[in-house]
Formats: C-alpha cells, sequence, structure tokens
C-alpha cells in the first residue's frame, strides 16, 4: 500500500455492534442446547463510516445512550464488533471509564507502573517518566495512598497523566475530563492543544459543547447508533441544540396535539406574517448563511437586529460603545407565557454571552393571537475585536422535562464585527475598558 493511502489515523468501514441482553445466565445455555433465541438484541452502532486523518481532532456529541462509548471502546480495542472493519495507525493510548485498569487497592505509583506496561511501555521507561507523572498530576503525597482513597478528580488526573506520558499517536477520551476540577481540566485542555500541535489524532467525547468548538477540527453527531451528521463544530454543535430542544425527549417525533398545533399555525400564519411585515415595513427578515432554525412555530421571530444609540441600524460594532439588540415576535396563537432571548457566540461557535426575560425575572404578559412584541436588550460592547454571531429565541418553559420548549429559535441569526480596541491585543476575547498603563519608579538598586 503507498504511503498516500496511510495518511489516516482511524478508518471505520460499516461497523455494527449489537448486545444480547438475556433475563437470566440460564437463558444462555437453554440458547445453546435448544437453538431458540432467548435474548433481546439491542442495536448500540449501526453501519459507521468514517475516516480520521493523521493529527486530526475529532469530537463526538450526542445524548446519552446514543452509542458514543461503544463507538470509543470499539476503536480503542477493548470491546468486540459484531460486523465492519476498524483499521488503527499508530499507537493508542484511551482515557476511558475513570480508572479503568487501576488496581483500587495498589497505590498511585504502583498503579502509574502497571497502567504504563498496559499501554507498551517497559518497567525502565515508566520509571524513567514517573516524577513527570506525578508532577503533572499535581497528586503530592497522594500518590502513595491506595487508589481506592482518591476522589474521582484525583482519579482522573492520574489516569490522564499516565495516558499521556506514554506520547500517544491516537489518543481517546471518553469524558474522562469532567469530573476534574477547573484548574486541572484547564491544564489538561492545553496539553491536548500541545498534542495536537505535535501531530497527535485526538478522538473524544463529551457533552461540553465549547469544548468540541474549541479544540476540535471536526465533529459528529451521534443518535441511535447512527451518525446523524457530521462537519465543523460549529454546524454540528446547533444541531445537537436542535436535538435536545427542538425535539420531543422520545426521539424526534411529533404528538398528535403537536401535529395538529402546526397544522393550525400553518394554516394562520400566512396572513398574520404579510400583516406583521406590512406593520413593519419590512419585506422579511433573512437570517445569516449558517442560522439554524426551529420551533414550534406558535410565534415567530419576524424581525431583529442591532441599533446604535441614534436608533441606526448596525454591524460595525465599536468596542465599549452602547448598542441595543432587538427582536420582534408574532404570535399566532394565544399563549398564556413566553420567554424573550438573546445569545451571542463567536465566529467558532463558543458560548459568550446570553441571557433572557425569564434571566432577568422579567414576566411576559400573555399574548394574544395577532399580537407584535418588540424585546430590547441596552448592552455595553465590551466584547474584543472580531466577528460574532446573535441569536434570538421565543420559548416557554417545561416544568416536567426541565427545560424550554422553543417556539422560534434563530440560531446565528445575524453576524456582526467589533472594531476600534485599539489599546487591547487582537486576540482578547473581552475589552476591559482599561486605562492607561502606570509606571511608577521604586528605587535605583545600583550607580
Amino acid at each position: 500500500m503507498g504511503l498516500a493511502h496511510r495518511d489516516f489515523a482511524i478508518r471505520i468501514r460499516n461497523l455494527s455492534k449489537v448486545f444480547r441482553i438475556y433475563r437470566s445466565p440460564l437463558d444462555i445455555l437453554r440458547e445453546f442446547f435448544t437453538s431458540r433465541r432467548l435474548c433481546e438484541e439491542f442495536v448500540a452502532l449501526q453501519n459507521i463510516n468514517l475516516e480520521v486523518k493523521k493529527g486530526e481532532v475529532c469530537g463526538f456529541l450526542g445524548r446519552n445512550g446514543a452509542g458514543k462509548s461503544t463507538l470509543l471502546k470499539i476503536v480503542a480495542g477493548i470491546l468486540d464488533r459484531t460486523a465492519g472493519e476498524v483499521e488503527i495507525n499508530g499507537r493508542v493510548s484511551a482515557i476511558l471509564e475513570l480508572g479503568s485498569g487501576f488496581h483500587p487497592d495498589y497505590t498511585g505509583r504502583e498503579n502509574i507502573v502497571m497502567g504504563g506496561i498496559c499501554l507498551g511501555l517497559r518497567r525502565r521507561e515508566i520509571q524513567k517518566k514517573m516524577d513527570w507523572i506525578i508532577e503533572f498530576s499535581e497528586l503530592g503525597e497522594f500518590i502513595d495512598k491506595p487508589f481506592k482513597t482518591y476522589s474521582t478528580g484525583m482519579q482522573a488526573r492520574l489516569t490522564f497523566s499516565t495516558a499521556i506520558s506514554v506520547e500517544p499517536e491516537i489518543l481517546i477520551i471518553d469524558e474522562a475530563l469532567s469530573v476534574g476540577d477547573m484548574k486541572f481540566q484547564s491544564k489538561c485542555t492545553a496539553k491536548m492543544q500541545e498534542l495536537r500541535r505535535k501531530g497527535t489524532t485526538i478522538f473524544f467525547v463529551s457533552h461540553d459543547i465549547n469544548m468540541i468548538n474549541y479544540l476540535c477540527d471536526r465533529a459528529f453527531l451521534l443518535e441511535r447508533g447512527r451518525i446523524l451528521t457530521e462537519g465543523s463544530p460549529k454546524q454540528v454543535s446547533l444541531a445537537y441544540h436542535e436535538l435536545l430542544f427542538g425535539r420531543s425527549q422520545g426521539g424526534g417525533e411529533a404528538s398528535e396535539a403537536g401535529e395538529a398545533s402546526a397544522v393550525e399555525v400553518r394554516e394562520s400564519s400566512v396572513s398574520l406574517r404579510e400583516k406583521a411585515l406590512e406593520y413593519l415595513r419590512i419585506e422579511g427578515c433573512q437570517g445569516h448563511e449558517q442560522e439554524s432554525r426551529y420551533g414550534t412555530r406558535q410565534a415567530e421571530v419576524v424581525d431583529f437586529g442591532i441599533l446604535d444609540m441614534e436608533g441606526r441600524p448596525t454591524l460595525v460594532l465599536t468596542s465599549g460603545e452602547r448598542y441595543i439588540f432587538y427582536c420582534r415576535v408574532l404570535f399566532y396563537q394565544d399563549l398564556p407565557e413566553s420567554i424573550i432571548g438573546f445569545f451571542v457566540r463567536s465566529a467558532k461557535g463558543i458560548d459568550i454571552f446570553g441571557t433572557s426575560t425569564k434571566k432577568q425575572n422579567i414576566s411576559v404578559p400573555p399574548q394574544k393571537r395577532g399580537a407584535l412584541l418588540e424585546a430590547r436588550l441596552p448592552v455595553v460592547m465590551w466584547l474584543g475585536p472580531g466577528k460574532y454571531f446573535l441569536s434570538f429565541s421565543s420559548a416557554r418553559t417545561d416544568n416536567l422535562a426541565e427545560k424550554d420548549i422553543f417556539y422560534d429559535i434563530r440560531n446565528d441569526a445575524l453576524e456582526f464585527e467589533v472594531v476600534g480596541a485599539e489599546t487591547i491585543f487582537e486576540i482578547s476575547l473581552a475589552n476591559l475598558d482599561p486605562s492607561q498603563i502606570q509606571l511608577t519608579p521604586l528605587a535605583q538598586l545600583c550607580s
């Protein structure tokens, strides 16, 4: 095989995994001797196809039970596949279930040796790396305490430190960093960035959308064992948000009441929308080409924008100046409850700012069918220079599901640019309105 065909780190073709679930161990024997199937089959993965290039960082999002952990275990080689092919091109180090492979009665130091051997190192190599692992884990005197006495955060420290010490070509991480303290999570993220610069392939699962957007070159969304979508981290994280909040918890199927409501809205909305646009003296309000939009459409965000303090529309904002975010919501039904929200993301999709009438304890009065409501949010633009996206939403609270049900959410509907912060670095995420740096001579210590 030519070199051009070996530039991949992970290649997966038609991968499937089926778990057989028996009511009791005796059913396994009965099935063997009677040839009658006595188990239920749970399909964890269905026809997964993907290829990861060397040095690429890929993240996986999905609800619990979507198949993310199963996929990573198969790639790491600790779980057999039912069908398909998995090709691995490089040395693998995997951090899966917290503390997996570590003995609870052994000390941290002893577990480093055992873990290193499992990762393919010789004892002499492990001893050379021992001081670095202990220093990176920051466990100090606890390194000689039994592993079972460690908190989950301490276990995460030792697991991560041992795994990266082998300088892997492929690093697989399954949500293991979510239990550590913020300081160590930041340290791990910096280390992952360092490994990325060195060309390490990183394959990881996280429910943290910001982590996916910050670290990844590409992302995948899994649902019911299938890849629902793949692409840029920003696009996939928006699709994940829609999966969580734009569909029913039953898997995305609309209820009969919801379908009837949608039909009613469709039949009544056209004329109301035309009246609203005529009243606002606009032809429509087209969102950005990257906009992601969904909702029940019992109400609709029909207009939105940014105004300067003179009331003029603008998309180029000066850092430190005051502006007004606004949106106008048209109601297609009588709705006793409404929540109006605003959200700002970076160009990479990292969440920066968000607020709503609910967060500010503002009660929106019940709205009648045909009502047109404007919401204005005065802000001081303390963001650093760069491009950002503004989102708008109208929703209600579902107390049983403990989430908001969106009438209409327009994710990344408006792109704007912040300029004019000449006194701060271009990489700054925020403008803290700095005064001039003050210099005070304290002493002259040599002649």
